[in-house]
């Protein structure tokens, strides 16, 4: 009699070597799938331009965005290197609006950043309540409050 070696204990009779053989053509699926734009970029090849059809030809998805920083001047606490925050900002925002425009995407970014966990807690309850597909929150510091903000879109 056989026995069912499947990890989840299933009825899918599935052996490590299935496992290890699906598993391959999965990865050299994605590799080439990944390759195909680069090989088609590479060679000016125009891949075609698929359309939506119906009521998802017309919906354009809802991006809430937010910069979480520090309120006084920040960068490394050591060796003490002092970013500026206000050009870092302006240039990222510069970036996501071009994005957004060129992947026809309503970006709702929120004019100040966040600088602290009550704000970042109104900033989530509005998203929730817009019903926005995405939220993103671009850290521009890498200290005290930032990850735990973060964390909380992430929740």
């Amino acid at each position: 009699m056989k026995t069912n070696r499947c990890i989840a204990h299933c009825s899918c009779d599935s052996s490590r070597r299935d496992f290890i053989k699906k598993s391959a053509f999965l990865a050299a699926g994605t590799l080439l799938m990944g390759n195909l734009g680069v090989y088609a970029s590479s060679k000016n090849v125009i891949l075609p331009n698929f359309r939506s059809f119906g009521s998802a030809a017309a919906y354009m998805p809802k991006i809430k965005v937010a910069f979480v920083r520090r309120k006084e001047e920040y960068g490394m606490w050591w060796p003490g290197a002092i970013y500026d925050g206000e050009a870092a900002r302006k240039k990222y925002t510069k970036e996501l609006r071009k994005t957004a425009k060129s992947l026809g995407v309503n970006l709702d970014l929120r004019p100040d950043p966040i600088y602290n966990h009550e704000e970042a807690d109104v900033w989530l309850a509005e998203a929730k309540a817009s019903g926005a597909d995405g939220l993103m929150m671009m850290l521009l510091d890498r200290q005290q409050h930032t990850w735990p903000t973060a964390t909380k879109a992430a929740d």
